[in-house]
């Protein structure tokens, strides 16, 4: 808002001109849309709007996931018009999702870690990774030389659990600046899910109407994102009773109070 509400329209009409619109259309999910329903002006705008931030900071490096290459080109180029030396864009891999979709890690999808967690709960969702994602967050997170990449590989196929483990207890350590931290998180989660030492305070308290289906009653918790991925879990037979171990399958209804484990690390208590 301190500069682009005061950015005369000619300088605005000026970028628009020395920036073709194929270079815009470059991206894949604008190409799509034009098949199907199109896209705005305004959409096309949106990295010249960039490049006018870049303008404004003089922006030597920018930084960004690598779905933001072409947008930061475009900031190069308006940084160019005028008459600014173009940034260096420095580009991240994407980072998958923990659910194991193959969709980036995004709020809006509902598996990501978030920055703000407490350390309980990032150790958890690290320990919730499928195990073909392991290596992908190890390079994302950890200090690697590409001649340890092959032994880490070996090491995640012959012993995941403890992969994960190791992984987990490293981030919240230095999420957290301090190594105690993992090693606390890790003796918890070892207690109360490898110990199978659980207490009441374990399980989320969730209350139904007597015939709910499981798939309803597991999203009454406020812990997934959508029935979509309650329903891949149970398909997988990620949802069992606790005090039997019984696999609960997609058709289960809800009569009488259970208590019951959904994927590795949530535990519910059912009520009606």
């Amino acid at each position: 808002s301190e500069w682009l509400s005061v950015t005369p329209l000619a300088d605005f009409l000026f970028v628009q001109q020395n920036i073709k619109a194929s270079i815009s259309l470059q991206r894949e999910d604008f190409r799509k849309r034009l098949e199907t329903g199109g896209i705005t002006n305004a959409e096309l705008c949106y990295a010249s709007l960039m490049g006018f931030d870049s303008v404004a900071l003089h922006t030597d490096i920018e930084l960004g996931g690598l779905d933001q290459l072409l947008n930061l080109g475009q900031c190069r180029l308006v940084q160019s018009l005028f008459g600014q030396k173009p940034e260096i864009a420095m580009t991240t891999p994407i980072l998958e999702g923990i659910d194991g979709s193959g969709r980036k890690m995004s709020k809006s999808y509902g598996n990501y870690i978030a920055v703000s967690a407490t350390p309980e709960d990032k150790f958890g969702k690290f320990m919730s990774l499928p195990d073909n994602l392991l290596l992908k967050y190890y390079k994302a997170f950890g200090y690697l030389f590409e001649e340890e990449i092959a032994d880490l590989e070996k090491f995640i196929a012959a012993e995941p659990m403890e992969a994960k483990k190791q992984l987990a207890a490293y981030f919240v350590s230095i999420d957290g600046r301090d190594l105690n931290i993992g090693k606390t998180e890790r003796a918890k989660f070892e207690k109360k899910f490898s110990k199978k030492e659980l207490t009441d305070g374990d399980f989320v308290k969730v209350k139904v109407t007597k015939g709910t289906n499981i798939v309803d009653a597991v999203m009454n918790s406020g812990k997934f994102a959508s029935k979509g991925e309650i329903r891949r879990i149970i398909a997988a037979g990620g949802v069992r009773n606790v005090d039997t171990d019984e696999k609960l399958g997609i058709e289960y209804t809800v009569t009488a109070p259970i208590k019951i484990k959904v994927g590795k690390l949530n535990f519910f208590n059912i009520r009606v």
